[in-house]
Order: structure tokens, then sequence, then C-alpha cells
């Protein structure tokens, strides 16, 4: 007789009396992430192509996407993790990024503000300045140097070594 396929499925018929079914592709594609440093990580998603016979993604794939470790600001790789697929899937995985921003100085925590302007009047007093006349930035590369400053306060870089 004739052999049909399953809603997608390849079949294949040996002489041996053998039945052999082909698992198929699911395209899974990471989502494109972003943040602001300093807040949560958003949750790892991702788009699923490719299901048949009226599978759903949660019955087909399990496990978890990762991401690349990291906290400053920059790209951030996106990988399969332990995202594995049943027996009747192959997964091609098509990776994707979180960005982290750097958040702006207005978004600074209160406390992390405070010590700022601690910081801030202490310099003033020892360059016998007025604390008013200063501004400082925060988390920022020196552009004179390789050097990531912590914190410039009118230009002087507080840094620590092997950052």
């Amino acid at each position: 007789g004739t052999l049909q396929g399953l809603n997608g499925y390849a079949l294949a018929y040996a002489s041996t009396g053998a039945l052999t079914v082909t698992a198929s592709t699911l395209t899974v594609t990471a989502d494109a992430l972003a943040k602001i440093s300093g807040t949560p990580d958003p949750a790892l998603s991702y788009s699923v192509s490719g299901l048949k016979a009226g599978d759903a993604a949660a019955a087909a794939l399990s496990g978890n996407l990762l991401r690349e470790a990291g906290v400053a600001s920059g790209t951030y790789r996106i990988g399969q993790g332990s995202l594995t697929a049943n027996g009747n899937y192959l997964i091609q995985y098509i990776e994707n990024f979180l960005t982290i921003t750097q958040s702006a100085q207005s978004d600074v925590p209160a406390v992390l503000q405070r010590t700022v302007e601690r910081l801030s009047g202490r310099f003033a007093e020892k360059e016998n300045r007025a604390k008013e006349a200063y501004t400082y930035r925060m988390g920022i590369p020196d552009p004179e140097s390789s050097i990531f400053c912590l914190l410039d306060i009118n230009g002087a870089c507080l840094s620590i070594d092997g950052l």
C-alpha cells in the first residue's frame, strides 16, 4: 500500500518492515532584548517556527535560554542554554543579544547619589573650593587613557585598578 506523512512528518518504509519517522526541525529564534544598567534582566524569550500536527511549543520544548554573563554596558549573547526539544524535533537555534545601556545620572539610586555628594563635598573641602561648584558623572571612560572612571568630579577621575 501507500504511506502518507502525518501532517508534515516524513515517513520512510524499509523492506524489512520497519517504519522510520524522521524528526522535524524547529527554528528557535531568541528575542533581542534590552535593559538599563542596574535593573533586573528581562525574561529571556524566543519565537518558534516549524511545529507540526498541532503541537505547542510548551509540549515540544523544555529548558531555558542562557545569556552571557556581565552587568556593564554592552552587548551579551543569548545562547541556547538548556533548551531542548522532545524526540519529534531537532532544534535549529538562532541567537540574539541582550543590550545593556548605561543609566542616566537621574536614574542613580538615592543612596549612591548621597555618597557621590559626600565625596564631592570632601573633595571640595580639600581643594578649598565651594561644593556647589562641582559637577560629577558616574561610570564613564576617561578619553585621555584606558581608565574607567567610577566617578568623575570636575575632571578628577576616581578609579580602581583592574577595571
